[in-house]
């Protein structure tokens, strides 16, 4: 579970406790479940109630569900990035 990771790699920063933590996924049911850990799977449970403590230990988080293209066009341009020597900018509209 991504977002589990995002907690656990946020809640060690030093920007835990003064910067927002802002989730974006393109998978509804994960955006969901990580709102709402009461209609998570029971097979998923272990993983909600770790989540569930995780947000205890971030004050500012959000959880934002965006469409499927937007996150072919960021894999897209953060592959890009990797095979590059040196840096880019992009913008999108």
């Amino acid at each position: 579970m991504g977002i589990r990771e995002d907690f656990i790699t946020f809640s060690v920063s030093k920007w835990c406790d003064s910067h927002n933590l802002i989730v974006e996924s393109d998978s509804e049911n994960a955006v969901v479940w990580a709102i709402n850990s009461s209609k998570v799977p029971w097979n998923l449970r272990n993983f909600s109630f770790h989540l569930d403590t995780l947000k205890r230990s971030v004050t500012l988080w959000s959880f934002t569900k965006i469409p499927r293209e937007q996150s072919d066009v960021v894999d897209s341009l953060a592959r890009a990035g990797v095979s590059r020597a040196n840096g880019f900018t992009a913008c999108l509209r």
